[in-house]
């Protein structure tokens, strides 16, 4: 069964926020890590890496398991949420360093 357009438009739009964040940390974090808050390059990247090696064992965990999800709000949208909050509080928190 092919989408239709406006189900690819909803799931474009709905997307917009996770890539935007995650495409603020790929240009951004490694530089204000180093130059802003002063974090060693080796120690910046490493937790840079550790994110993703995290994001690669995690995100099949959660897969299945939103797979499996009954709720009043349908499969995903509990963990979407999640995400969200988790995601708001994680881009304010770059903030919270102390400047070198």
């Amino acid at each position: 069964e092919r989408l239709r357009t406006a189900q690819k438009f909803g799931w474009g739009v709905g997307s917009l926020g996770s890539v935007t964040v995650i495409n603020v940390q790929s240009l951004l974090l490694l530089f204000y890590l180093t130059s802003i808050l002063g974090v060693s390059p080796v120690l910046a990247g490493t937790l840079l890496f550790a994110t993703k090696i995290v994001d690669a064992v995690f995100a099949p965990i959660v897969g299945a398991r939103s797979d499996r999800t009954t709720s009043a709000m349908g499969r995903r949208r509990p963990y979407l949420l999640a995400g969200a909050f988790i995601s708001a509080i994680s881009v304010a928190a770059t903030s919270w360093g102390k400047i070198r």
